[in-house]
């Protein structure tokens, strides 16, 4: 994954970043309070943005004010913190998104993404033979067993959705490894494949399989890649299908659909969607606040700490933000996706697997907006580095 490290001292700043964040989703690392990741990345931001001219990226500058003027209009209960969670969420975009970007920022944010890759093969990896060997860092109530419900195991991390999206996000990059570098890669994606599959996150499951693919297709239009490319398709297909008759593999999927079947009922998710979707007609052109959902709507949340899950990402920018909100959204994606099209160097390939699989990810999970998660600071991190990609001039 690295090269001859260009700027150790960025690196070194940019790995214990990394720790921090990964201490936030790893059980077995020590928890550590949001406040310390945004303190030690509010003073690495400060130091490295008063060294060199910045510049602003105005568009999520405006889709700030633009959710900070709503709130002042709509008034949001109290409850949900709504000014402190936007808060946060300003705090962790600006480390991590090229809000005011130069040199140095874009340096250590592309270090960042690099160094949570890495560190998310090697978790993966190692979770697929926790599966084996019992270990299970997800808390869960002691009658339910993983054989009997899907989504209860969740490997080295603290919950089976990181799983299933750091596995995710693994064989992406290990799928462009194998194509652009070397067949030894595709020994690692086969754990990660496990590991995602166990998690039984059936988003995560296909926005991996979809990202995958269209990187694949995208790298076909290099005459050069053609011959690997079919190549990899063909192992891939057969891999598939040869992992489907050991049984443990489907288990967890399977269990979530009988599941739902035997209860007969919506899940929760798409209880959820329907929520966000309500609340958005209530309010389409604003949205009912940031971080907000409608506490008469009958959606659960915590009432003690005003913790929300929206469902979905995509939903619930327009029941938050309302059109003119996701009017930002899509601009922002629609610029880091014709910037990676631009793109010179092959990582290209990479960045546009890693963006697919987080714009289908995010139709199933709803982390957004939710500044204290390391999904959201993952999110904007890659969203950031596909902004900047040309403006580095050295591969990490």
């Amino acid at each position: 994954m690295f090269n001859k490290i260009a700027y150790p001292k960025i690196f070194i700043s940019s790995l214990l970043f990394v720790i921090l964040v990964l201490q936030q989703i790893v059980g077995i690392m020590p928890p550590l309070n949001i406040t310390w990741l945004g303190m030690y990345g509010i003073i690495i931001f400060v130091l490295y943005s008063i060294s060199e001219y910045n510049s602003v990226y105005k568009p999520m500058l405006l889709f700030l004010c633009y959710i900070s003027f709503s709130l002042l209009i709509l008034s949001p209960p109290e409850i949900f913190n709504v000014w402190m969670r936007l808060v946060l969420f300003v705090i962790i975009t600006m480390i991590v998104f090229p809000i005011i970007s130069n040199y140095k920022l874009d340096i250590f944010r592309l270090y960042c993404l690099k160094i949570i890759v890495t560190a998310f093969i090697i978790l993966s990896v190692i979770s697929f033979f926790c599966f084996f060997l019992n270990v299970n860092y997800m808390v869960y109530e002691a009658e339910m067993d993983f054989s009997e419900k899907g989504g209860l195991f969740s490997g080295l991390m603290t919950h089976s959705i990181i799983l299933g999206i750091i596995s995710g996000i693994s064989i992406c990059t290990l799928t462009y490894l194998a194509v652009m570098r070397s067949w030894i890669f595709i020994l690692l994606i086969i754990p990660c494949f496990g590991s995602l599959m166990f998690a039984a996150s059936r988003g995560a499951i296909i926005a991996t399989f979809i990202g995958c693919f269209i990187m694949l297709l995208y790298m076909l239009s290099n005459n050069r890649l053609r011959k690997r490319v079919a190549l990899f398709f063909t192992l891939s297909i057969v891999g598939i299908i040869l992992s489907f008759t050991y049984t443990d593999v489907t288990l967890g999927v399977e269990a979530k659909f009988i599941d739902r079947d035997e209860k007969g009922l919506l899940s929760s998710r798409e209880d959820k969607i329907n929520h966000r979707v309500e609340e958005f007609k209530s309010s389409p052109l604003i949205g009912i606040g940031f971080s907000t959902i409608d506490i008469s709507g009958g959606d659960e949340f915590n009432k003690k700490t005003g913790v929300i899950e929206p469902g979905s990402s995509w939903y619930a920018i327009l029941s938050m933000c309302g059109i003119i909100g996701l009017i930002f959204i899509l601009y922002i994606f629609w610029q880091a996706l014709r910037n990676i099209i631009r793109c010179n160097n092959s990582s290209k390939y990479l960045y546009i697997s890693l963006l697919t699989f987080f714009v289908l990810s995010m139709y199933s999970e709803g982390y957004i907006f939710a500044g204290g998660s390391s999904l959201c600071l993952i999110l904007w991190l890659t969203l950031g580095c596909c902004l900047t990609i040309n403006k580095i001039d050295f591969k990490p």
